[in-house]
């Protein structure tokens, strides 16, 4: 493996990596956020 400068100027090393269990919880509530959007919006 390339060091870490290298891997982290290119990319290939996510600062801000968060655990798989709080995406998911992020992930549930940015559907529950664009339903309610793509609701709202829909009705004229």
């Amino acid at each position: 493996m390339k060091n870490f400068i290298e891997e982290f100027y290119y990319g290939n090393i996510e600062p801000q990596a968060r655990s798989i269990k709080q995406n998911m919880v992020v992930q549930k509530q940015m559907e529950i956020l664009m339903t309610n959007e793509s609701r709202r919006t829909s009705i004229h």
